[in-house]
């Protein structure tokens, strides 16, 4: 009888390979992230690192980072072949210094997007929160938005309803000086229910979130200015004094390139935008500036590239 001989090679054992990186969310390293592909897992130590040992060969999936209050895109793994080096995450810029996703209402960025309809995008991933026309800008990849300054501006859908709300602005070629608001609502024409910011009205700054703060001596035409609940702040830095408390304003959606004043739009921008982030609960000093830095460093590489300690690379 003929028997069929499967040679087996004695001590031989299937090939294993590791995946390593660092996990870093814009200011720190993250501990205690867990970091899977598939079945296999590890979890980053107090310096962010991570190693995950003993894959199998052909092994391929997402790898992914999860940790309660953050979020980290999934890299695409091919079937593996090797050990694999700087498989790095970093937090999107919009949640740098670690900003829970929760409080982000909305994030845009013109700026480098495939096309007009693709700059409407909310990254946070909530699609009812996706920009559209009031009067559609200029959009251009390499500028963001250009607004004109007498009809162009963006509705949001993000409704204001409280004095903790904020929302950070990088942008270029406004006017030296003029009455125009970058973003924002307003209720009435007058009073202390305000939601905007006004780079450079006669030579001021104005933050107001509820009342107004006005900083004297200062013009902005390019930066990053934000504001978040009572603190206003220039290129990542808190301004001077805080903004008075007014009225909280409540059920009035936010406009980009101009003010929502009861549904109108008013004191329309002229200049360009590259990305803007709503918030719907008080940043740290810390998330501002860290944010504030990621912005005015856009467009930059958030995945898979060797680590460093620098923000926005």
């Amino acid at each position: 009888m003929n028997q069929l001989f499967i040679p087996v090679i004695a001590g031989k054992k299937a090939a294993t390979y590791s995946i390593s990186g660092n996990v870093f969310d814009g200011v720190a390293n993250v501990a205690d992230v867990t970091v899977a592909l598939g079945a296999f897992s590890a979890i980053t130590d107090a310096s962010g690192n991570f190693t995950i040992s003993a894959i199998p060969a052909g092994t391929s999936g997402n790898l992914t980072a999860t940790k309660t209050g953050y979020l980290f895109t999934a890299i695409a793994i091919a079937a593996m072949t090797g050990s694999l080096t700087a498989y790095n995450f970093i937090s999107p810029w919009w949640l740098y210094g670690g900003i829970n996703p929760s409080v982000c209402a909305a994030a845009y960025q013109p700026l480098g997007a495939a096309d007009l309809a693709a700059s409407y995008v909310n990254l946070t991933g909530n699609a009812a929160y996706n920009a559209a026309d009031g009067t559609a800008p200029t959009f251009n990849a390499a500028t963001g938005w250009t607004f004109n300054g007498s009809s162009q501006y963006l509705k949001t859908g993000v409704i204001i309803d409280s004095y903790d709300w904020g929302f950070f602005t990088r942008f270029t070629d406004g006017l030296t000086t003029d009455v125009r608001a970058i973003a924002g609502a307003r209720i009435g024409a007058s009073g202390d229910k305000r939601f905007n910011i006004f780079p450079s009205l006669s030579g001021v700054t104005y933050y107001s979130n509820g009342a107004a703060l006005a900083i004297a001596a200062s013009s902005f035409t390019y930066g990053v200015l934000g504001l978040s609940k009572n603190h206003g702040y220039a290129n990542g830095v808190a301004v001077a004094g805080t903004i008075g408390t007014g009225t909280a304003i409540a059920n009035i959606e936010n406009y980009i390139g101009g003010v929502n004043i009861d549904g109108t739009a008013s004191y329309l921008w002229a200049g360009k935008v590259q990305a803007h982030v709503i918030y719907n609960a008080e940043i740290t000093a810390v998330q501002a500036l860290a944010v504030s830095t990621a912005m005015a460093a856009l467009p930059y590489t958030a995945i898979n590239q060797t680590y460093s300690s620098e923000i926005g690379v």
